[in-house]
């Protein structure tokens, strides 16, 4: 992680999926985003809203054939 944006009181950020489908009750973040460089995971979720928005939000890493 580079550097987080904290999130005011009840400000919420979409997070959309890699097929960029962005389902209606889907995941949200309400406390913190983060500028992550990735090193070899692999995008789950990226930020729809705010600051970070289209950067990754939630990533997955295969670690000798574990996730």
């Amino acid at each position: 992680m580079e550097e987080f944006s904290p999130l005011l009181h009840g400000e919420r950020v979409g997070l959309t999926g890699v097929d960029g489908n962005r389902p209606d009750s889907g995941p949200t973040g309400d406390v913190w985003t983060e500028f992550v460089v990735p090193r070899g995971a692999e995008t789950v979720w990226t930020y729809a809203d705010g600051l970070t928005a289209g950067r990754r939000a939630l990533s997955s890493m295969t670690w000798f054939g574990h996730r």
